[in-house]
This record gives structure tokens, sequence and C-alpha cells, in this order.
């Protein structure tokens, strides 16, 4: 061995250990080492050396031997190791540790090869076994030593630095325990640990709390546990719950405790309070035996406690417990109210009282009032009381026997052993009769038994194989959060249930359950239709807030005398004179439920009441009245609708009038009843519109023109006008709403008659006018005929934005006052710039900055004065210009900034701009800074936001920051804004935003309905969701389903819950159906298959899911034809609508049987991208050539197009310029690239506009030429002054 290693151990000792041998080195180490373990830099020179000591002392000692086993033994660790002080000072002990071990071996294996004696080999391994334990001893010590300052400098309350960014301090970590949370401070005179305030103040820090019952614990007992005021008044925060078990192990008096805090008498009296489990577990502590005596022999008092599941654990064992006494005594608990002999004016006697003394005083009720004829009698007299009669005689004929002495019950109910062999299900029975606490807590509670057991059906029994004999008397004396919970489990066994059992059942919860809590109603919507009339009509009264749009919402499923027993119960709180005074809401706020007022009340209506009714009705429920007399003044009611404003869906429409026998032969249509039918001729779809004669249009064309038909019908009538009357002038046509269907030809005629500038500005203002946005097709014509004329310069201000974003190649060419002229256009009117995307809108935004002589911006700071000038534009200029904005102009106009909008790279930019600390450091973040910043906070990375102080950002506060977003959303500039992608970005930061800042609550937060709208279903947890009340849960049902950001398994526990509420699928109702959403996504394709689809809108759900496979489409194609009990050539043009994606589950024979003139349809389908097959598309166009349809292919022009959308499945080649300008994008991206390349040549491709280019799709374009890629590249490229991108 080398002895100079050793020499050199102690000379590196005494060279580490002297510069620390000073004065109050000793009293400052406890500081010092804190610091050097939060990684600080700034802890001084002492605690430098104290690192290096901490850091070297082991190294001698691992130089030396290493050396020992450096040919043996492998290298103590090759895992990348943390840099921190702390991970390295703990690897010490461990590679210490290691050595030691290894040297042990080692020196074993010399010895073993040695020749030396066995003794001498024993006496030399013991040597060495002691060596390593003693050394293993300092090594222990040596890393315990600075942990035990520490635990010492904690404990004494030194202030000691945060150990990372997110402001966790090292105490928090080390003395951290359940139900309290320690904080440092130098002294408690600075945490005020004044009682006596405590008692004014209104809140008291759970924290400070926890500190002064810590140090202070003789003061705290005396001045606290003692003081049953300060003690109630601090319980109340669940926060303190601690203080139960505290004080009950402290020096305070027990028994004064006991009667202040363990008053069962109450208790009793308030059983629909919660008894903390925290009060039960010191009450059994302190008042254990009088406890348990109580528990044992008072069946209401375990009933109040085995309500709460966390009182389970502490149950005593009643199985060896003396029967009750025969008499009272002083310490037998009774009710004040239960003296029945006191009970002199029966009439006072309630039905909650009787409840009350038949739970809590079961023997002595049936004793003293069910076998006292007279007394009965008595009370009986009251009506309300009806029901006790049934009870007493169940009580009296079901009287329990006497309990056999002999009988043993501990021998029978062995549940030890429950769990490993099969019970007669007659033992169990007899266990949960003479045992149920003992039952409760071995079977109930052991999921192992509880599964064993109920592998035997005769088990599966929470109230439901009650006899139907004892069933009101129980079920009438049930507590309400026993009620919710045979509620609760009522779905599993519904389909059990004989329909007796349900309807006594619902006539006992309805009758007594509600009238006492009305917020159970909605957990009894599913027993709903197993209700007598007699019950619905007894039903409390609206003024206890009963939900009447739920009890609309389930009318469809009820019988029609249920649903008319509805009428008869609404009419009792809508007397005549009410009926009378309302205004039309009446009729909305009714809903359904207006259809089953008794005839004295449907009489009070005033036509213009009933005028609307039709208006809201659902198409099926109008429907029920076709071939009937009242069909046509239905009709009549809803063609007033539209003359007077209402918008009403078109699928509505359709159906009132697209099959009507007058209908049929549009031609024969008198002028004035056309003028009666303008509002809905756009419900009726382009062929009815191509039917009509040119006389007839121009005949009604004054109220035509007012009417906002869609690009495609516009086109169709304003062809069908000037094809047969070529020389009409635009001033004769009087074209109004209808000027978005102008065809090229009329202008070139138009321009060719009149080129006046006067003139085509008139024109060019009538365009401006038109109601929505013009087709691509009739801007690029104006803008060319337009280019041939002098004074095309001077006409830009006539343009309007959204012509002049239109002119994409000659925009790069204006001069510096065209390009001045269209900033103040796009300023003004920022709507066509927004929906530019957003490589159009940089590139305009540079050429104008460019042209503006704003050159400065690029290499300076971008100031206030060319921000505004560039408004809402000054968002897209490049990146590099927009960091270097004006910070002073950034601080002090954050709501002039907050209204505009950003790309994802420019929300980056801002949130760096807000960190910066000379902006809004987030550290600094307060209340104000907050309301500056608004909106922006969604802007910040995670990393930041974690920055925020949690006190900041309370539910009041979040809330606000959502409700502003939403705001700006809906407002002019959001709701043109935000691309899919940037939504996306948006939405995941309000999610952690939410979840991070909530999950600091001291209890979940469960979100209501009102927060859910105010934010969205979708930011929240699933188990913040499911958590949610039933009646908020099923309010809010149709929002959260509409949510497109639900993730698969948000989606999955929300149908979870929905069917733990309503039952298996088979039993959803229509309305349930369609307020599912994208929750119907989750449902297995046995569950599809279950589906009833017999109503429009259940199909319109199910139809607008765009992700169903090719099993799903078939299933649910033919689930609607079971459903509906029609073949598919039955089907009619609304539920065609209705059905969506679902007509690509039709077989192509399927499709090519559909009705050709129900078939007009297609102007909803061709707005899908449908999933369907190439034989499938070619089946569906085949029908649209139908003479009845479109007719033949070669006649089509742009409004046919137009109007088909993506069935524009391209079967042919002789395109004309016409017919290409009406194919929609989405339409260009679902042609096969082998048919793209054929049907579209370099000619064809450069007919098309920008959109369509661009909307074609990688697979279609590696199949071109290098010729139409060129000729695609010159389309899609005008923008830039850059070499050809395909792209």
């Amino acid at each position: 061995f080398n002895l100079n290693a050793y020499y050199e151990l102690l000379n590196r000792l005494y060279t580490v250990f002297k510069p620390l041998l000073r004065e109050r080195f000793i009293e400052d180490l406890p500081k010092t080492v804190v610091c050097i373990l939060s990684d600080r830099e700034d802890c001084g020179l002492e605690a430098e050396l104290t690192k290096a000591v901490f850091l070297e002392l082991g190294k001698p000692l691992l130089t030396f031997l290493s050396s020992l086993r450096s040919q043996t033994c492998t290298p103590l660790s090759t895992d990348e190791e943390t840099s921190s002080f702390f991970s390295a000072y703990l690897r010490t002990g461990q590679s210490m540790t290691a050595a030691l071990s290894s040297f042990q071996q080692l020196f074993l294996n010399l010895m073993s090869s040695l020749s030396l004696s066995e003794n001498l080999m024993n006496v030399g391994g013991g040597i060495m076994d002691g060596a390593v334990k003693y050394g293993l001893k300092f090594m222990a010590m040596l890393l315990e030593l600075p942990m035990d300052y520490i635990r010492i400098a904690l404990q004494f309350g030194i202030r000691v630095p945060y150990l990372d960014e997110q402001g966790t301090d090292l105490k928090q970590l080390i003395l951290s325990a359940p139900h309290r949370v320690a904080r440092e401070a130098s002294n408690l005179q600075q945490l005020a640990c004044n009682y006596n305030s405590w008692l004014e103040s209104s809140a008291v820090d759970p924290v400070l709390v926890s500190l002064c019952s810590d140090n202070e614990r003789v003061e705290f007992v005396r001045q606290v546990c003692s003081n049953v005021l300060l003690m109630r008044k601090l319980l109340s925060d669940r926060m303190n719950s601690w203080m139960y078990g505290y004080c009950a192990n402290s020096s305070a008096d027990p028994g004064y405790m006991v009667s202040q805090f363990c008053v069962y008498q109450q208790w009793l009296l308030q059983p629909e309070v919660p008894l903390d489990h925290y009060l039960f577990e010191f009450c059994m502590n302190l008042d254990g035996p009088r406890l348990t005596q109580l528990i044992c022999e008072h069946t209401g008092f375990l009933m109040i406690l085995i309500s709460n599941p966390d009182n389970w654990p502490l149950m005593p064992n009643c199985t060896s417990a003396p029967p009750p006494p025969p008499l009272p005594h002083e310490d037998t608990l009774q009710l004040e109210s239960c003296r029945y002999s006191e009970w002199h004016d029966v009439m006072q006697v309630t039905t909650d009282l009787l409840s009350q003394c038949i739970l809590f005083d079961q023997s002595g009720f049936t004793r003293d009032v069910c076998s006292n004829k007279t007394f009965l009698d008595s009370l009986l007299q009251n009506a309300e009381n009806a029901w006790l009669e049934g009870h007493c005689d169940s009580s009296l004929q079901f009287a329990p026997p006497e309990p056999t002495p002999s009988f043993n019950i501990a021998g029978w109910c062995d549940y030890q052993a429950w769990g490993e062999r099969q019970v007669d299900d007659s033992v169990v029975g007899l266990c949960w009769q003479h045992d149920q606490l003992a039952f409760q807590k071995n079977v109930c509670c052991k999921a192992l038994v509880f599964e064993n057991l109920l592998e035997n059906p005769k088990n599966q029994w929470e109230y439901f194989n009650m006899q139907l004999s004892s069933l009101r008397p129980v079920l009438s004396a049930a507590h309400i959060s026993t009620v919710r919970l045979i509620l609760r489990y009522y779905s599993r066994i519904m389909d059990t249930l004989s329909d007796e059992y349900l309807s006594t059942m619902v006539s006992v919860l309805l009758k007594i359950h509600l009238e006492a809590d009305v917020d159970l109603f909605s957990e009894l919507v599913p027993l709903l239709t197993a209700a007598s009339p007699a019950d619905i009509q007894a039903l409390p009264s609206l003024q206890n807030n009963i939900n009447r749009e739920t009890i609309n919402e389930n009318l469809g499923s009820m019988t029609l005398a249920q649903q008319q027993a509805f009428g008869l119960w609404y009419s009792k709180v809508l007397p005549p004179s009410e009926i009378i005074r309302g205004h039309q809401s009446l009729i909305r706020d009714t809903g359904n439920l207006i259809a089953y007022l008794p005839f004295q009340n449907f009489q009070h209506l005033s036509p213009a009441q009933l005028g609307n009714i039709a208006c809201l009705a659902e198409p099926e429920d109008l429907l029920l009245y076709k071939n009937t007399e009242a069909f046509s003044v239905i009709r009549g009611s809803v063609i007033n609708c539209t003359h007077q404003g209402l918008r009403l869906p078109s699928h509505l429409l359709s159906n009132l009038f697209l099959n009507s026998s007058e209908l049929r032969a549009p031609s024969s249509l008198s002028a004035e009843r056309l003028t009666e039918l303008a509002p809905v001729l756009p419900a009726l779809g382009v062929t009815f519109l191509q039917s009509l004669t040119t006389s007839q249009l121009l005949d009604v064309l004054p109220v035509l023109n007012s009417v906002s038909f869609s690009s495609a019908q516009a086109k169709a009538i304003f062809k069908e006008v000037l094809d047969r009357n070529p020389n009409l002038s635009k001033r004769d046509f009087r074209l109004g709403t209808l000027g978005q269907g102008v065809s090229c030809k009329f202008l070139q005629k138009q321009f060719k008659d009149d080129p006046s500038p006067s003139s085509v500005r008139d024109f060019l203002a009538f365009l401006r006018q038109q109601p929505g946005l013009l087709h691509t097709s009739l801007k690029n014509c104006v803008i060319k005929e337009l280019k041939e004329f002098a004074f095309f310069s001077e006409l830009l201000e006539d343009f309007g934005a959204e012509l002049a974003l239109s002119m994409v190649s000659t925009i790069k060419k204006f001069s510096t006052k065209m390009m001045d002229t269209l900033r103040k256009m796009i300023i003004e009117d920022s709507r066509h710039f927004l929906l530019l995307s957003r490589a159009k809108q940089q590139l305009l935004v540079d050429k104008i900055a460019q042209r503006m002589s704003l050159q400065d911006m690029y290499t300076g700071v971008f100031t206030e004065e060319e921000f505004r000038s560039l408004g809402i534009m000054a968002p897209f200029v490049k990146d590099e210009v927009f960091i270097r904005v004006d910070r002073n102009f950034f601080i002090e106009n954050l709501d002039f900034l907050k209204e505009l909008c950003y790309s994802s790279s420019k929300m980056e930019i801002m949130a760096r701009i807000l960190e910066e600390p000379a902006v809004f450091p987030v550290q600094n973040w307060n209340q104000t800074t907050l309301s500056q910043v608004d909106r922006f906070l969604f802007f910040l990375p995670t990393s930041k936001l974690q920055e925020i102080s949690q006190v900041l950002m309370t539910v009041g506060r979040i809330e606000k920051v959502f409700m502003s977003h939403r705001q700006w959303e809906s407002g002019d500039v959001g709701i043109h804004c935000l691309k899919e992608n940037e939504k996306e970005k948006i939405f995941d930061q309000q999610e952690f935003v939410l979840q991070f800042f909530l999950g600091f609550l001291r209890a979940p937060m469960v979100p209501t309905c009102e927060i859910l709208h105010t934010t969205a279903p979708s930011v929240w947890t699933p188990n913040s969701l499911m958590n949610m009340p039933s009646s908020a849960f099923s309010t809010c049902l149709e929002l959260i389903g509409q949510d497109p950001f639900l993730t698969s398994y948000q989606r999955e526990e929300v149908l979870k819950r929905v069917k733990e509420m309503y039952g298996p699928v088979s039993s959803f109702s229509q309305s349930l159906i369609f307020q599912l959403g994208v929750i119907v996504t989750k449902m297995s394709l046995e569950e599809l298959g279950a589906l009833r689809l017999t109503e429009r809108r259940s199909i319109a759900t199910m139809g607008a899911v765009s992700s169903w496979n090719e099993r799903q489409l078939a299933l649910l194609f033919s689930n609607v034809l079971n459903s509906s009990r029609k073949s598919p050539s039955q089907l009619d043009s609304s539920t065609l609508v209705a059905m969506g994606y679902i007509v690509c589950g039709a077989t192509t024979a399927e499709i090519k049987s559909f009705n050709n003139v129900e078939f007009k349809a297609v102007l909803w389908l061709g707005r899908l991208r449908l999933s369907c097959l190439e034989e499938q598309l070619l089946a569906l166009v085949q029908l649209l050539i139908h003479p009845l349809a479109f007719g033949d292919m070669s006649s089509w022009g742009t409004d046919v197009f137009i109007e088909i959308g993506v069935l524009a499945d391209i079967a042919m080649s002789a395109l004309v310029k016409e017919q290409v300008e009406g194919i929609s994008p989405l339409a260009i991206s679902m042609i096969s690239p082998q048919k793209f390349n054929v049907t579209f040549d370099s000619k064809k491709i450069a007919m098309l506009s920008y959109n369509q280019a661009i909307a074609v799709t990688k697979d279609q374009l590696d199949r071109l030429s290098q010729v139409q890629k060129s000729a695609l590249a010159v389309v899609m490229n005008p923008w830039e002054d850059q070499p050809v991108n395909f792209r």
C-alpha cells in the first residue's frame, strides 16, 4: 500500500479547513449551506470556501481508493449528471460508498489468493469489515451534518433563497405537509399572532394559523382551542380542519370541547348539512363510547354519518353492541319535534315532520302513530298526508320480528372469507338486513368482496328489488342523498324494472322529494316518461325554478297523455290575462309546451303571436299538417314571417314549399303569387329559378332585386333574362341585389354602349352596394374591361377595397398617389384585406411601404407616425421592422394595439416586447398591468405565464381576459383575422392559463354553465367537466357538443357522463342527439347502429361529421333508412341535406335510385369535402344531368358549377372559360391527379383564378408537365417580383 496517499489526504484536509477556522463560522454555517444548495452566485467568500470543502473533501479518498480498484473495477457512473452543487455533493457520498465497497471486495480477493491460514483470513476479513463499516458511518455523518443544519435553520425561521424561477422556496419543499403550509419569517411578531384581532378580521390566513400553532403551542391552545367562538370561525375554512385533531390532542379541556362541538341533537336536526369528516373523528376521539352507542342504537343517526363516505373507516363495529334499552334514559338521543303526545293541532303536522320522525324514530312512530287508529285518522284529514296510510299499513304488516337470543350474526357474516368463496345470496341478504354497518364496511368498501358477490346476478339489488308494497313508504322516508344515489344507479338497470315499479317510484319522487328540493328535477328527467298524467299535473309551479327548457326538450319522447298533462300543468301559471298581455316573446319562451295548452288558454293567443309560432316551430312539427287544410295557412304564416324580415332556415323553407303542387309547374305561377313567394325563392334552388319564364322574371324584378340570392342563383336569373332580351340596359334591368349575377358579356356591352366616366362610376358604385362577396369571375371581368379605359387610374377610389385588392399583378405598378388611395381604402374597409392570405398581406404591405417612402422604418425605429399611417396593415410589415416599433408608443397605446390583427410570428414578437424589462417584465406585473396587457396575455409563452403571480390570476381575472378576447374575436377585425393554426395556438395558451392557475386553488374548480360560455368547454379538464352538477351539465351539453377543440379523451368522458344520466344510446331522444354535436364521434359501431335517427335535426348532427370512416358511413346511411322506414328513392331533399357526409355511405346502386328532383339538395352537399369514392361521385353527377335537374352538361354555365360545388367531378374535357370560372377551389382540390392532368391543359390552367390555383394539391402538381406547371406559376405569382415558385 502507498502510505504517501494517506499523508496527502491529511495535508489536503488541513489546507481546505484552515481558511474556515474563524469566529462565528459555525453560527453562520446553516445560512451559508442553504445559500450554497440554492446554487446562488452571491453567497460570499466563506460560502465559496465551504463549497470547496464539501467538494474537495472526498477527492483524496477517491483518488486513493480508485488507484486500488482501477485494475478490476468499472467506472462508478457513465450517466450524464447535473452540474448543481447539491447534486455534486450527494454524488460524493454515493461515489465514496461505491469505492469503499469495491475496495472491500478487492481486499478479500487479494487475501484469498495468498496462502494464509483460515484463522488469519478471518482476522483480516474482520479488520476490513470494521474499516469499511466505520468509513461508511463517517460518510453518513459527513453528508447528514449539513442537512441537520438546514433543518435547524428552517425551524428557526431563517429566510432562505428561492431554488427555482417558479418561486418555490426550500423551506416549503422540506417542511410542507398535507393540510398544513409552513412559511418562513424572522420572528412571530412579524406574523402577528394576535388572536384577539382574529375574531374581528373578516378572514384569517390559514398559513398564519398553522404557523402560530407550531411556534406558540401553549398560547395557541389557551386562546384558540379554548375559545369556541374563535374555533368556529377558523374551522369555517376547510383549510383549518386539522385544528380538530390538534386541539383534541392538546391540553384543552376535552369536556368543554365535546359540549361545544359534539352536539348530536343539531346533527339530527340538520341532516341536509354534510357532516365534516374531521369533526366526526374529533368526537370519536373525545367522546367515543357515547357516540358509538348512539350510532349502534339510532338508525337515523347512522344514516347521517354514512352519507359521507369519508366517515366509513371510522365507523364502530356494532355487532357486539348490547341491545338498546327498553326505556329512554338521560343519554338517549331524542327529537324534540317527535313527541307525539304534544301533537295537538294535527293540521300543523307537515309532511317534512312526518318524514323526519319516520326516518329517525321508526319503531316509536309505528307504535305511537300507526297503531293509534284515532290519531292516524286525524292526521289523514290533511290531504297532503294521504301517503301516510300506505306507510302505516306496511309498517304494521311487516313489522320486524323480535331477535332470537341464540342467533349469532358473526357466525354467518364472516366477511373476511367472502372474497375467496361463493356466498349464498340468502346469506348476503341476511347479513345486509341484520348487520348493515359491518356489511357496508366489509363488503361495499372492499372491491374484491364486492366484485365477487356481484358475479351472482341475484346480488345486484343499492332499493331496486324491494317489494312493491314497501317501495312507497320506504322511498318516501329516504333522505335526499339516498334518493340521489338511487337515481345515479337507475340508468344501469332501468330496463329490468317493471312499469308499475317505475310509476310508483316516479310518483314518490315527484310528490315528496321534488317538493322538498326542486334542484332534483334535472336528475329526474330520465324518469319523466314513466310519470302518470296525475303526477305531472301535481308538479311544483315554475316559480320553483323547474327548467322549462328541459321539459320542452323531452316532450317528444312522451305519450300524448303526458304531453297534454304538461300542458295542463303549465296552464296554471299562464292564465288568460298573462296570455293577452304577452308579446311575441311569449311563444318563444313557452316553446313546444304552447301546442299542448288547453283550448281555453290557447284561444287567447293573438294573431300576431300565432303568426310567429309557425316560424319558430321545427319543420317536423309543421310537416305533420301536410295534406291538411291547415298546411296552406302554415305556409302563409311562414311567408309573412319572411316579409317581416325574419331569417328562417333554408331547410324549413324548402320542406314547406319545394314539393307543393303549385310549385311543381313554376311557369304557371302568376306575378302576384311570385311576388308573395319572393322571400322564399332562394330556398327553392337554381333549377326552380331556371324554370321561370322571362316574362315572369321581368314582371317581378322590382321585388327580386331586394332578395338575397346566392351568386349562382343571381347568375341564373340574370342569364335567363339577358339571353331572351339582349338589348336590355342596366337601367332597364333594375338589378338591385342581383348585381352579383351580372355576366361578363353584359358588362362588355354596357361599357361599350356608354364608356363615359360617369356611367362607369355609377356601375362601380352599384357593385360596391352588393350584400355579399362578388364572385371571382365577375371581379376579373371588371378589372380586365376597365383597364382598357384611359381614365382607369382615376377610377381606383370608385373600385372599393374588394375590387381594388383583386387587381393582383396591377398593384405593384401603382403610382405613389394610387398606392396612397389604396392605403386609405384598406384602412377604411379592412374586411377584404383581412380575407387575403398571410403571404398576400405581407407582400401588399411591403409594396405600399416602399411606394409611400416609408423606407426609414427598414433601418431605424418603426415610429408611431409610420405605424398609424398603415392602420390595420401595420402588424403585417416584415418581422425585422415590427420588432423595432417605438417602445414609448407601444406602452402608451396598448388599447389601440389590442384591436389589431396579428399573425403567428407577430404574436411571438409582441410577447418578446412585453417581456422586456423596460416595458412590462412579467415578474413585476400587478392588477393594473394585467388590465393593460389584457388579451395579449395569450401571446406569452408558457414559461413566462408561469412567472405571473398566482395571487393575481383569480377566477374573475381569468374570466375577464377570456371575455376580452371573445369580444375582440367577434368584432369587425377579429371575426376575419385568425387562420386555423393561429386559433389553435391561442387555444393552447388559453387552456394552459386556465388549468395552470386554477390548479393552485384550494379546491378543484367546477365550472358553471355561465363560465363555460365565457371561456370554452375544451379548456377545462375532463375531470372538471365531469364534476359539474347534472342540471348545469345538461344545460350546457349543446355548448360542449359544439366545441371543435374538444380532445378525443374529453369527448369520451362527456359521452360516458351522458350515458350515465340518460341511459344507453338506444334510449337517446332526438333532441339529445342534436345537442351532442361532435360527441357522437366517440360512439362505437354498435352504438351508432342502435341510435334512432327519426328527425332531421338528429340526422343533421350525424351528417355534419366529416371524419366518419367507410364502415361508419354505411352503417349510418342504413340507420337513417331504417329509422325513417324509407327506401333510397323516397328520400326527400331536406333529408339528403341533413345527411351531409352520410350520403357517401350509400352504395352506387342506392345513389342511382335517388329521386332526381329531390337531389336539388346539391346546393348544400356541394359545399362539403365528401369522402365518396370516385364511382359514387360519378353516380351523383349522373343525377345532375337529368332534365329535371340541370340538364345536359354542355349547357352548364358558371351558375351551375357554383351551385354543385365539389360535385363538379370533371368528367368532361371540353371545358369553356365560363365553366372553369364556376369551379370552387374545394372542387379543384378534390379532382383526381390523373383527371386534373387530362382536363386542364396549359390554356385552361391560365383560366384559373389565384384562389383556384393555390388549391391545386401536391399530387396534382406532380402529374403536370413543365408547360402546365409554368402556366400555373404565372397564375400563382402575380404579386411577387420573384422567380417562378410552383407552390
